[in-house]
């Protein structure tokens, strides 16, 4: 596995905006004393984005004529959150180019999932709101490379309806010899990503695998809040369609790990449900 994992990370090599860079200007923007300089010195050291947020800061839409707007100006007049969904966007568009239908949904099933890892963060106050959002984002790191790299096999998984959660995992090893969350975490590694959103990439299914887990029986507790926040996030965004082909009405998410993990009730779910779909539809 090792020296399929070194492969994959050697194809990978040469993505658009490199993975370090994101978690380091998503980290700045969650940072409440954000420095305008600090965030594009960050953004500098990588020539990709650096010139795609200034070719956007100039554009008619900002009504800009100002051909020497420099980087720090084009920051303040995107505005934070247009910057953190341009940076996204280009992390997305390299590691996941695909504009078919599983390439689409796996770029939804991050972004949905981040949004709701904020969401129920921000209701449980368990985990830094940067590092929720980006394990959100990241989780399913691992299937967006192996859809890169064998759309077709990964297509093929897809095709087998009704299967469990753990039986898809049984065939990702079947078929490639690992799994998208052992490869996710690998990937996560490689890239230098706080070691806390790699332990929560590579356990966050274990919320939907073990059903009697607790804080003094598994993991540390740091990475136990993390995983749970990202396994609900998973189960808010399928009931509402978000990433999945269908919604997952059927499911009680009272009852889903994640969610007792976290202490989450009727009330808090129909909240961040709430909000997850607001936020959704004005992000598309």
């Amino acid at each position: 596995m090792a020296e399929t994992f070194q492969q994959i990370i050697r194809e990978l090599s040469s993505l658009p905006l490199e993975p370090g860079t994101t978690a380091r200007i998503l980290i700045h923007l969650g940072n409440p004393t954000l420095s305008m300089r600090a965030l594009a010195s960050t953004i500098a050291a990588d020539p990709v984005v650096a010139e795609r947020l200034l070719q956007i800061a100039r554009s008619p839409l900002y009504r800009i004529s100002d051909k020497e707007l420099g980087l720090e100006k084009a920051l303040v007049r995107l505005g934070e959150e247009r910057v953190r969904e341009l940076v996204i966007d280009s992390f997305l568009d390299g590691l996941c180019p695909d504009a078919t239908s599983a390439g689409r949904r796996l770029r939804d099933d991050a972004l949905g999932c981040a949004m709701a890892a904020g969401i129920v963060n921000r209701i449980c106050r368990t985990a830094k709101s940067e590092e929720a959002y980006l394990a959100g984002l990241l989780r399913h790191v691992g299937k967006m490379a192996m859809h890169r790299l064998d759309p077709g096999t990964c297509n093929r998984l897809e095709e087998v309806p009704g299967r469990s959660q753990t039986d898809d995992l049984d065939e990702e090893q079947r078929l490639f010899s690992f799994t998208h969350d052992q490869l996710g975490a690998a990937l996560l590694e490689h890239w230098r990503f706080s070691s806390l959103v790699v332990q929560a990439t590579r356990n966050h299914h274990g919320f939907s695998q073990v059903g009697d887990l607790n804080l003094t029986s598994c993991l540390d507790p740091q990475v136990y809040n993390l995983a749970a926040t990202v396994s609900l996030a998973e189960g808010l965004c399928a009931s509402l369609g978000i990433g999945v082909e269908k919604p997952r009405v059927d499911q009680d998410l009272a009852f889903q790990p994640g969610a007792i993990a976290l202490s989450f009730g009727d009330r808090e779910i129909d909240r961040a449900l709430c909000q997850l779909q607001s936020q959704w539809a004005e992000r598309t």
